[in-house]
């Protein structure tokens, strides 16, 4: 899995969360779950693609 940073607005606050996924789709469903409406993300990258054991 990789870490991902994701930035986005909400409610006029600049938000900056760390996720785990293998995709980029995946690491940003965590946000949109959460506040269970769209969010438009400002970045979404890859922090650490180091090989996680579960």
């Amino acid at each position: 899995m990789k870490l991902w940073e994701l930035a986005f607005f909400d409610g006029g606050v600049y938000c900056v969360e760390h996720h785990y996924g293998t995709t980029r789709m995946e690491a940003r469903c965590g946000v949109t779950h959460r506040l269970k409406r769209q969010v438009k993300f400002e970045v979404v990258r890859v922090v650490d693609e180091s090989e996680v054991t579960a």
